[in-house]
């Protein structure tokens, strides 16, 4: 069988991408809609990355949503990672190859 992706690949969750007053403001809304409204699911946790282990380049980044969503998001890149061969999780994800 061959290697699957996750071989060569690790997905993690990158909160410092998106930092600067766009970022502010949209952390600034999101707990003043939890404090008013009592809605904690505007807060995003920041960017999935995918890169390959060894030499750290991106092959792919994905702004995520909520807590929720980016769980969500993670989990399937994660199992993607750990089913598809490397050409494969390339092809499915539009990611760059080097």
């Amino acid at each position: 069988m061959s290697e699957v992706a996750g071989d060569q690949l690790e997905a993690f969750i990158n909160s410092s991408a998106h930092r600067g007053l766009g970022h502010g403001l949209r952390w600034l809304s999101a707990y003043a809609k939890a404090f008013f409204l009592g809605d904690f699911s505007g807060a995003s946790l920041g960017t999935i990355v995918v890169r390959y282990r060894t030499t750290g380049e991106e092959v792919l980044r994905v702004s995520s949503g909520t807590r929720d969503e980016t769980a969500d998001l993670l989990m399937r890149i994660e199992q993607d990672l750990a089913q598809l061969t490397l050409s494969d999780f390339l092809a499915e994800w539009n990611a760059t190859t080097p």
